[in-house]
């Protein structure tokens, strides 16, 4: 049996006991999600995307596209992979003591500089859009808790001053 095939079978299996458990659970619906929601569909992608592996390794047997695993591998840009990678443990790292905003503009200032360079003003007036509208649609839209530091209290001072 192709290496494919075992891997995707007991991907499948994870998954089908995922997706038991998670009904266990309760899943809900849209409106009132139970505490399974979020695994029982997470689940079933897990299912879906192993029975895809699953049969596109089968056709691979009439189709001698890739000799190996490794060939699909070959060629790759690991060095941006193994960099963004980093960038992003960083990230976690710096996340609670910069706060919010700040550690998530340099992230994205980085990013947009060192894996496919754009211009530093572009790349300045990116990372201040997605650092401002992220931190609008987390911590104020949605109400998740995102750690509050110097900028983000500032932002809290002039809500309450001015709205």
């Amino acid at each position: 049996m192709k290496p494919d095939k075992i891997s995707s079978s007991a991907w499948l299996i994870i998954g089908i006991l995922i997706v038991y458990f998670s009904f266990k659970m309760g899943i809900g619906n849209v409106y009132r999600p139970g505490p399974g929601f979020l695994t029982f569909w997470s689940g079933l992608i897990f299912c879906f995307l192993s029975l895809l592996v699953f049969f596109r390794s089968e056709r691979s047997l009439f189709c001698k596209e890739f000799e190996s695993i490794g060939q699909i591998w070959y060629g790759k840009k690991w060095k941006k992979t193994i960099i963004v990678a980093l960038a992003i443990l960083i990230y976690a790292l710096v996340f609670e003591h910069l706060g919010f905003i700040i550690s998530t503009f340099f992230l994205m200032v980085f990013l947009l500089r060192a894996i496919d360079p754009v211009k530093w003003k572009l790349a300045i007036l990116g990372a201040i859009l997605v650092s401002f509208l992220s931190f609008i649609i987390f911590d104020i839209w949605l109400k998740v808790q995102l750690p509050h530091k110097f900028l983000e209290e500032i932002l809290f001072l002039a809500k309450r001053i001015f709205f």
